[in-house]
């Protein structure tokens, strides 16, 4: 085999491994970075009650133990957000959620939504029930 073919060779050899370590980077990378900018990465608890002078207990928080809230109180509307904290890629799925109780003996409507920054609801819940409780969770699953 003279010289010249044994440089071709190498040479297509060389192209075909260059081919090769790029799709596989391209590969990977699609299966960590894509996902991490699709995923829900912050969620913003509202709490609305009829009558903005009316008392409420919420506990809140998500399922990977990062943030758990209980016992706050507030009355009319409010807004509580919780940031995903698990790292670049998250790779986990994420459960958020809040269990939200009327405290005094209304009709009045408890409405409880989580919900994207954009407002787009991803969960919610109501009761009109005296001390009625409304519970709601989201799960980027």
């Amino acid at each position: 085999m003279n010289l010249k073919k044994l440089r071709g060779l190498v040479s297509m050899n060389n192209r075909i491994l260059i081919l090769v370590v790029a799709t596989m980077i391209i590969i990977i990378s699609s299966l960590f970075i894509i996902p991490s900018l699709t995923k829900t990465t912050r969620v913003i608890i509202k709490v609305g009650l009829e009558g903005n002078n009316m008392p409420w207990e919420i506990g809140y928080g998500d399922y990977d133990g990062v943030r758990r809230y209980s016992g706050l109180g507030g009355t009319g509307n409010q807004s509580f957000i919780i940031d995903r904290t698990d790292g670049p890629f998250y790779l986990r799925n994420w459960t958020v959620y809040a269990e939200v109780t009327k405290k005094q003996n209304s009709t009045y409507l408890l409405i409880v939504t989580i919900e994207k920054p954009d407002g787009t609801i991803l969960a919610q819940g109501s009761t009109r029930d005296y001390y009625g409780i409304v519970r709601v969770s989201y799960s980027t699953g």
